[in-house]
């Protein structure tokens, strides 16, 4: 998140540590000595721990905050912030990436299997179809080129989602209806993270799983291994049993009312509930999903329940 005055005088990127909305709920927060703070905190001394335009955030098993910092248009790299939240805020790891452009830089995702060498997170779209992985035990990155033959539509993975009960990658982008995959198995291997150089590229084989409901923002795989997004045109959050084939009737509706105009992002709490970030309007959007006169009754909204069946 950016803070600052228009007028440019004197304005210091900033990240928002807020609480989440199910701690509120049991507390008078009125009266509770609880506020929004800074992050990082204020008197940094170091310019590469304060944020400049921060595109995806994530946090490993670890309690580390990951974050993609990809400003467009200034005079910098994308980096990855790794901060240790446990540890007063310590920032863990500062790496560019170099020679990648911010330009549609926009998601990142941590695999939720960790290694002997730590955590991987992946970052796109890096342009080309292809995606950075970056390595925190090893500090080192490379990019996964999507290898396919002409029948496959252009790879777009604007949005990225990995299953926590198998070894896939989702992909999609918002003006595209097309869903694609990755097994990431092989690039999990030890070896494999071993031996791929710093800043190289590896092929990857891509699937393509067939078209969404329509054009969508938003993507996050549950625990169940449903997907989640949500669609533009109908202004609702579904979500695709991904053990069925990828139609209608393996999507549930489970949020659409005038209230929640667009989600923009999802997360998963450590009680394995799913929640959505409300925004007034979608990437992409032409204009605002409600009027200008109205305001957000909420910015955070908690999916539905799923139902499944071990």
């Amino acid at each position: 998140m950016l803070s600052g005055n228009e007028k440019g005088e004197e304005w210091k990127p900033t990240l928002v540590e807020v609480f989440w909305p199910e701690i509120n709920l049991s507390l008078n927060v009125a009266n509770a000595a609880i506020s929004p703070k800074l992050f990082p905190k204020e008197g940094s001394k170091h310019d590469y721990e304060t944020p400049v335009s921060v595109t995806g955030l994530d946090v490993d098993a670890r309690g580390r905050l990951w974050i993609l910092d990809a400003p467009d248009g200034h005079d910098r790299w994308p980096r990855i912030l790794i901060y240790d939240l446990k540890r007063n805020d310590r920032l863990v790891s500062s790496t560019e990436l170099t020679e990648v452009s911010s330009k549609r830089l926009r998601s990142l995702v941590i695999d939720p299997l960790e290694d002997q060498w730590g955590f991987c997170g992946y970052i796109a779209d890096a342009g080309d179809e292809t995606i950075v992985v970056y390595s925190s035990g090893l500090r080192k990155w490379w990019k996964l080129r999507m290898l396919h033959g002409p029948e496959i539509p252009r790879v777009e993975s604007i949005d990225l989602a990995v299953s926590r009960r198998s070894s896939t990658l989702y992909m999609t982008g918002h003006d595209t209806h097309d869903l694609f995959s990755i097994d990431l198995e092989r690039i999990r291997t030890d070896g494999v993270l071993q031996i791929t150089p710093s800043r190289g590229v590896q092929n990857v084989t891509v699937t393509w799983l067939g078209k969404k409901l329509g054009s969508s923002v938003g993507l996050l795989s549950d625990l169940k291994d449903g997907l989640h997004y949500f669609m533009t045109s109908e202004r609702a959050s579904v979500r695709w049993d991904t053990k069925l084939p990828l139609n209608a009737q393996s999507h549930s509706v489970l949020v659409q009312n005038d209230d929640v105009p667009c989600i923009t992002d999802y997360i998963m709490d450590a009680r394995r509930n799913v929640w959505g970030l409300v925004n007034s309007k979608c990437p992409g959007a032409i204009k605002k999903n409600i009027s200008s006169n109205s305001i957000l009754k909420f910015r955070t909204i908690k999916i539905q329940k799923y139902s499944y069946t071990l």
